[in-house]
């Protein structure tokens, strides 16, 4: 069982990531966004003033970030249950955290969108706000 994270939540990131990139590339290979900036604002060529040429960089550098984040969200599961094993991304770790199946005690949803597992020895909070609540649902009923 895996469960993703709802398809029209993650929207924003893609056009967001897709805006930012594509003023970036066309403001410095000078395509048509970037010529009627010239026009209209009276600019210079790009490289002319290193406060603008850097902005642009910087905006290049979040758009991609936000297509990043987007392609993860999209590929990567939040949970991934198997027989033996439950993976998922917690917000108190930066990597993947495997554990075992048998040790997890239980699991509830808070309010917030906030999923809570408790193992025997530790507990982990995931945002689920995003995710299906009839996801929610079976993964709960797995584990009651």
């Amino acid at each position: 069982m895996k469960i993703y994270r709802e398809r029209k939540a993650l929207l924003p990131h893609l056009v967001g990531g897709v805006l930012l990139a594509y003023i970036s590339i066309d403001s410095i290979n000078t395509w048509y966004f970037r010529k009627l900036v010239v026009k209209y604002l009276k600019f210079g060529e790009f490289g002319s003033n290193a406060r603008e040429e850097y902005l642009y960089y910087l905006l290049l550098f979040l758009g991609l970030l936000q297509l990043y984040v987007f392609f993860q969200n999209i590929l990567l599961p939040i949970v991934e249950i198997t027989d033996s094993h439950i993976l998922f991304r917690a917000n108190e770790k930066l990597f993947l955290i495997k554990k075992d199946r048998s040790s997890v005690q239980f699991i509830e949803v808070l309010k917030g969108g906030i999923l809570h597992i408790k193992f025997s020895n530790e507990s982990f909070t995931l945002d689920v706000s995003d995710v299906l609540i009839s996801d929610l649902d079976n993964l709960i009923q797995l584990f009651n």
